[in-house]
């Protein structure tokens, strides 16, 4: 019977006994110049966090292409360009702790470039060898 009642009590104030700082996690992404990506973060906090997206100490308006989901916060790049390259920070705050943060970068490929590789190589005479030791 106090085992039962135990448990009952357990899972009745999880919410309130087992509060913890946020954990996140973030992924970088490279993505081709007009095409589209996305950088996500990951929260894992009881209670719930707010998650924001900075860009070199600015803070990224919510219409700017942030998708929400239950636990994360994903920032939505379309039609990219060069300036959008650079280093984004996530933060998250539940009230319990500091903010903590972590960085993603986005890199992005430049269309012309690449095609300009494809085409000095194609028509290059340079053969290349790999050795391996």
């Amino acid at each position: 019977m106090i085992f039962i009642v135990i448990v009952l009590w357990l899972l009745i104030c999880y919410d309130v006994c087992c509060v913890d700082a946020p954990e996140l996690s973030t992924t970088g992404v490279q993505i081709m110049e007009t095409f589209s990506g996305s950088l996500n973060c990951i929260v894992f906090s009881n209670p719930a966090s707010t998650i924001t997206w900075r860009r070199q100490d600015k803070e990224i308006a919510i219409t700017d292409g942030l998708v929400r989901g239950n636990n994360s916060l994903s920032l939505r790049f379309t039609n990219v360009s060069r300036e959008d390259a650079g280093r984004y920070k996530c933060s998250a705050n539940n009230g319990i702790g500091d903010d903590v943060s972590m960085d993603a970068n986005l890199v992005i490929t430049c269309k012309y470039f690449l095609k300009l590789v494809l085409y000095i190589y194609q028509f290059s005479p340079t053969i290349y060898k790999c050795k391996a030791k």
